[in-house]
């Protein structure tokens, strides 16, 4: 159908030059009125508007780090590219922060050394008495196991003794009687005398030793208990104090941790005092000055990325978008360029009309209602590849092809 009507204007032409002028006027009158209201009333091919501008990505630049703007790299209404410098702030203060940060963190790792080192001398002083302890622990073992077989053998000694001293009083208790009645010589019985209180000397002597004996086994058991009982504690303390030394380990492991992320944040903090191009535009609507001090998140200038993403917002009235369909074509006209047509396609139609997502939207249930016809807007896919020559705002006609 478009290309029906791409002839009737020639075909008026034609027809003017062989008529009379005021005929020829109201009848080309007629036929435009015709046409148009055939288009918009009786129904077409194509639904238009010129509620539609050109929009883009707007992405402020902002300060991440407060400071005083100290340069800038950019001129208004420039093409930036990726990754260019744009705005200095000034980093007196946060090379100090890093320096700082540094010299926590060397800090940190020194603390960390220092208890590793006190861990392996206390481990290593630890585990020189645990061997000293064990040592005495064996030695008083082996005491007291000896004192016991000594004792055994004192004990045995005595044994004989008592025998002994129970033959030679038996001996002398004999010779006694026969000694009172003359049946034996005096000479007999002070040798069976001598010989009695010797075997009682050497009784007296071994029992003697027995006590002492004895006596040296408690002590030995007392020292072996008491020795075991030190080996027993000191290698307790070992894992006590292993734990303990690892938990200063842990501590100063931890320390190293912030101070390495305190570091990180300096740094970062640093190297965002020099602000680079985020996103390939061109760079407007600067704010601030050199000199001029800036907050976080303070708006610094906008990139405009109609380069990258340029599109069509038009807003058609809600009776025009019965028909319409993502992916159908689209004309589009520029009053920057009015020579110029652009071809595009419908990518979505919003779900709602423009003053539901108003600051203010309207509520329909008061007493007084006036209906207003609604626009919703159609984001329109620009399909040319040069989209340099685009700028945010710019006005448009569009016409949407709804056959399909």
């Amino acid at each position: 159908m478009f290309e029906s009507w791409k002839t009737f204007p020639g075909k008026i032409s034609q027809f003017v030059r062989e008529g009379d002028s005021r005929l020829k006027a109201l009848v080309v009158l007629i036929a435009f009125l015709c046409v148009y209201v055939s288009l918009r009333f009786l129904g077409s091919d194509s639904e238009w508007t010129d509620n539609a501008i050109v929009r883009c990505d707007i992405i402020d630049v902002v300060a991440e780090v407060e400071g005083v703007i100290s340069a800038f790299h950019f001129k208004d209404n420039h093409q930036v590219t990726k990754d260019n410098l744009l705005v200095d702030i000034r980093d007196d203060v946060f090379k100090t922060a890093v320096s700082v940060a540094e010299a926590e963190y060397q800090k940190a790792s020194d603390e960390l050394e220092l208890a590793k080192d006190k861990r392996s001398l206390e481990l290593m002083n630890i585990e020189s008495q645990i061997i000293s302890f064990e040592a005495i622990r064996d030695a008083t073992a082996s005491q007291y196991e000896t004192a016991k077989l000594e004792l055994n053998e004192l004990k045995d000694g005595l044994k004989v003794s008592a025998v002994q001293l129970e033959y030679s009083k038996a001996d002398l208790d004999r010779l006694q009687p026969l000694l009172a009645s003359q049946a034996i010589s005096k000479k007999i019985f002070d040798d069976s005398l001598r010989d009695y209180n010797v075997a009682l000397s050497k009784y007296n002597e071994a029992n003697s030793k027995v006590k002492t004996k004895y006596s040296e086994i408690k002590t030995f058991e007392s020292l072996n208990k008491k020795a075991g009982i030190d080996f027993n504690l000191i290698k307790s303390s070992k894992e006590i104090v292993s734990k303990k030394l690892d938990g200063e380990i842990e501590t100063a492991k931890s320390n190293i941790a912030i101070a390495f992320a305190k570091l990180d944040e300096a740094k970062i903090k640093l190297n965002r005092t020099k602000i680079p191009v985020l996103r390939e535009g061109v760079i407007t609507n600067r704010r601030v000055a050199i000199g001029d001090f800036i907050e976080v998140g303070q708006p610094i200038a906008s990139i405009t990325s109609c380069g990258e993403n340029a599109w069509i917002e038009a807003n058609f009235k809600e009776t025009q978008i019965g028909k319409m369909q993502v992916g159908q074509k689209v004309n589009v006209k520029i009053d920057t360029y009015p020579d110029e047509q652009f071809l595009g396609e419908v990518e979505s139609i919003s779900t709602g009309s423009g003053s539901i997502f108003s600051v203010l939207p309207p509520e329909n249930a008061t007493g007084n209602f006036t209906k207003v016809v609604q626009r919703f807007p159609v984001k329109i896919k620009i399909s040319d590849n040069n989209l340099d020559r685009f700028k945010i705002g710019m006005s448009t006609e569009v016409t949407v092809d709804v056959t399909n």
